[in-house]
């Protein structure tokens, strides 16, 4: 009797233990097919980011399950390293994150605020910011005029302490000086074109001194005083007389 006990249990025990196996076995194959699966996606990732630890987590898999994929093999190892090397133009040459397209490092710009190049190639990041440009011209006015507004004032070295809302805040729709209705949307090289005016030049673009006029009216006020003015309108009324 305790010999066939025996037996039964040394039996189950032997089964138990094949299940095991088969079971760990396919749980291995699964995972080995997931890493197949899985790798490609990691590399596409790896090329848009250049960190290994990002495209892991976009992918998604642990670092530490890439590190495992380094190790067991080599071919992946290489082409990691290869794509590593591409995104830093190590090789004087790196793919453009944009057009996906690989060009000479020269043809990238070097970042402000690190010793390193930008993903974008030159031609890319120009049509992008050309392409923005045109997208918040019209959607958004005034922050879009802001903007320009800052830049024109820092290169030109004089004050500026303008946003967005007050510009809107001051605009009426109307030129002040001929009544000429303002369009946003109206293209630059229009006379009616609305342009942020500098009442007295020297002060800037400062709040209290910049008004919307109509491009005309802007081009005939220019960059005159008050008084060259008035010695413009008298010699135009000394020349042409009763001409209208």
């Amino acid at each position: 009797m305790s010999e066939r006990k025996i037996d039964v249990l040394d039996h189950g025990f032997v089964r138990l233990v094949d299940r095991n196996g088969r079971d760990s076995t396919i749980r291995m194959m699964r995972a080995m097919q997931r890493a197949q699966e899985l790798k490609p996606v990691f590399l596409k990732h790896l090329v848009d980011q250049g960190d290994k630890r990002k495209a892991a987590k976009r992918t998604p898999v642990s670092i530490n399950t890439v590190r495992g994929w380094l190790r067991q093999d080599e071919s992946f190892r290489a082409e990691v390293e290869s794509a590593l090397s591409l995104w830093m133009g190590l090789g004087g040459e790196r793919r453009c994150k944009t057009c996906r397209v690989v060009k000479p490092v020269g043809q990238f710009s070097n970042r402000s605020d690190r010793p390193q190049q930008l993903t974008t190639c030159k031609a890319c990041k120009a049509r992008l910011g050309r392409e923005s440009y045109h997208r918040t011209k019209y959607s958004s006015f005034f922050t879009h005029k802001a903007t320009r507004t800052r830049l024109r004032s820092r290169s030109m070295g004089i004050p500026c302490d303008v946003d967005a809302d007050h510009l809107e805040s001051i605009w009426t729709g109307v030129c002040p000086v001929l009544g000429l209705p303002l369009d946003q949307r109206t293209p630059r090289c229009e006379e009616d074109s609305p342009e942020l005016d500098r009442i007295i030049p020297a002060k800037g673009y400062t709040k209290g001194n910049v008004v919307w006029l109509s491009r005309r009216a802007n081009r005939i006020k220019n960059n005159v005083s008050l008084g060259e003015m008035k010695l413009l309108v008298e010699w135009l009324e000394r020349i042409l007389g009763g001409v209208s």
